[in-house]
């Protein structure tokens, strides 16, 4: 049984960063655990562009999702977010590549050799396709229902 439950994917935690702001802990699957941490609206608009929300980190760093058609069959979910086209590519300013919180990234132009616009491979079907993962929401470190997550203001 401690197979199963450990093949399981860790649940998709929404709380709040240490800032106070609305965050989205997203598990990374694979060889690699741990969590990217994303701010809760680009989250969303992600989902609603057909993003998968299994997410892995590559060798590399990258946070990646799993995209047919796109080269290795993933796209780099900074690159989708800040909708990065030919010759860009994604800074992370603190050096931390599982934050994708917009206050994190900056695109650059200078010596990038990226061939591909990663928002392309998205399709709004693709989504659907992804095994559900449990999402759990916490207020102060406290689980509660996705109805009171979405009617908490914060402190």
């Amino acid at each position: 049984m401690s197979e199963v439950l450990e093949s399981l994917p860790d649940p998709i935690i929404h709380s709040l960063d240490e800032g106070g702001r609305r965050a989205v802990f997203v598990p990374l699957l694979g060889g690699i655990r741990g969590y990217a941490t994303i701010d809760e609206a680009d989250f969303r608009s992600l989902l609603d562009a057909g993003l998968s929300s299994r997410w892995s980190i590559q060798v590399r760093g990258s946070v990646t999702a799993p995209c047919a058609g796109a080269s290795g069959n993933t796209v780099s979910v900074a690159r989708v977010l800040l909708d990065c086209g030919e010759g860009e590519s994604v800074v992370y300013l603190n050096g931390d590549s599982t934050d994708l919180r917009r206050s994190n990234l900056s695109v650059s132009y200078e010596g990038n050799n990226a061939i591909r616009r990663d928002r392309d491979y998205i399709k709004p079907t693709s989504r659907q396709k992804s095994t559900a993962i449990e999402h759990l929401f916490l207020i102060d470190g406290v689980p509660v229902s996705a109805e009171e997550w979405a009617r908490y203001r914060g402190r």
